[in-house]
């Protein structure tokens, strides 16, 4: 298919009802950036993506030999890969179409320890006590110039703002705060949208056939801007300010600035859709018609009587905010490559198969049987005993920023 055919995610063409699934997948989050565009101001129209262009041949987006993964034992076998049977180079495959390989695109081994060591270790050592105060500082601040900001503006201005802490970037010249936009972006970047489409593209498992021209294009704008963004502080003799950024900085060689701008959008990219999605999920189940959950939850919020504000969103917070996220998580699915053939419990796997988590399945069960658990959300659970080598190294913090941010909303 050429770079000018078009392709509409909802068409699978097969009729496999568990492809058509994974498709159902893209055609909602096409739909959640139209509705996002808008709400930061872009008018009521199909969105560009929903023209994108896939890159046809170079990258099997087939969806032939898909492996449905719905149990979270089985899931977390992926995840953890004990045997070594599963591969994320095809992240790094598309990746390469939009702004260049990074580290979650590599299998566990000298290069991505090299890569990933210790950038993983300093966003695991950010404070989430800090996150969440922070969060309801931005909060108050934006409600404060504007008291009748929407719940996207916020959520958008939280995740920038603590971007800007640890990255530098947003810098208000070459990335500015931003929520989604609609037609080809041009400079400066837009954070936190211009991270979401980069993202579908690389995790979803048919997030290839969104590889068109947006994509092509966003992905230019964020390599640019990064770019620029290193060089400028070469070319002044400067290291970064901001606590991720200057660990990116110090993991690789001055000769390495190019891979230096791809880990810091690749580092951003992890963080920003999964935060920002899934808060707006949140608060849209929270506030829906019918539905007094978060009028009650203020409530308990406000009567509760400890006297240490981030305990107390935890305490009353964070399992209602998990369970809405197991309901309507963010990102819905991820994959790998099969490297051999074996039995996945009673599945049989051939080499090459794209093996897909179907999250969204495994966290609604969860939700159904009463269980609060939303690590098969954010890859695994780092801190486990077999931790999977792609797991979220910033799931404290991230959840620290969503409890903060909530917290803010229902201050009096």
């Amino acid at each position: 298919m050429s770079d000018n055919d078009s392709a509409d995610p909802a068409d699978t063409g097969d009729g496999n009802p568990r492809i058509s699934q994974q498709r159902s997948n893209l055609t909602d989050f096409v739909e959640r950036c139209r509705e996002d565009a808008c709400a930061h101001g872009a008018s009521n129209e199909p969105h560009p993506q929903q023209s994108g262009s896939p890159i046809g041949s170079l990258i099997d987006c087939s969806g032939e030999g898909d492996i449905i993964v719905d149990t979270k034992d089985l899931a977390n076998e992926v995840l953890t890969d004990p045997n070594g049977r599963y591969s994320v180079k095809g992240y790094n495959e598309r990746a390469h179409h939009l702004f260049g390989e990074i580290y979650l695109g590599l299998d566990k081994g000298p290069e991505y320890d090299r890569q990933a060591t210790r950038v993983n270790s300093v966003i695991q050592m950010l404070s989430a006590r800090d996150a969440f105060q922070a969060a309801v500082q931005t909060v108050r601040e934006v409600l404060r110039a504007d008291p009748g900001a929407t719940d996207v503006k916020i959520i958008a201005a939280v995740l920038a703002s603590a971007c800007s802490r640890w990255f530098d970037l947003p810098d208000g010249t070459l990335v500015v705060p931003g929520g989604g936009r609609a037609g080809l972006p041009v400079p400066p970047a837009q954070c936190p949208g211009d991270y979401a489409l980069p993202s579908a593209c690389m995790f979803y498992s048919c997030g290839d056939e969104l590889i068109g021209d947006v994509a092509r294009a966003t992905g230019a704008v964020l390599k640019q801007t990064h770019a620029q963004y290193v060089a400028q502080l070469r070319a002044a003799g400067k290291e970064p300010k901001g606590q991720l950024s200057r660990a990116i900085f110090e993991a690789f060689s001055p000769a390495e600035d190019d891979l230096i701008a791809r880990t810091i959008i690749g580092v951003m990219m992890g963080m920003l859709p999964t935060t920002y999605f899934n808060l707006v999920s949140v608060l849209k189940s929270w506030r829906a018609n019918g539905s007094n959950t978060f009028c009650r939850l203020q409530d308990e919020l406000r009567q509760h009587t400890g006297s240490d504000p981030y305990a107390r969103a935890y305490s009353v917070l964070a399992q209602p905010m998990m369970q809405a996220m197991q309901g309507s998580p963010m990102p819905p699915e991820v994959w790998r490559t099969a490297t051999q053939d074996h039995m996945l419990g009673p599945i049989q796997v051939k080499t090459g198969d794209r093996v897909v988590v179907d999250i969204g399945v495994v966290t609604a069960a969860d939700l159904a049987r009463g269980k609060t658990d939303v690590f098969t959300i954010f890859g695994g659970d780092r801190n486990s005993l077999n931790p999977p080598t792609h797991a979220c190294p910033g799931y404290e913090v991230a959840i620290a920023l969503m409890l903060g941010t909530l917290n803010g909303l229902m201050e009096p």
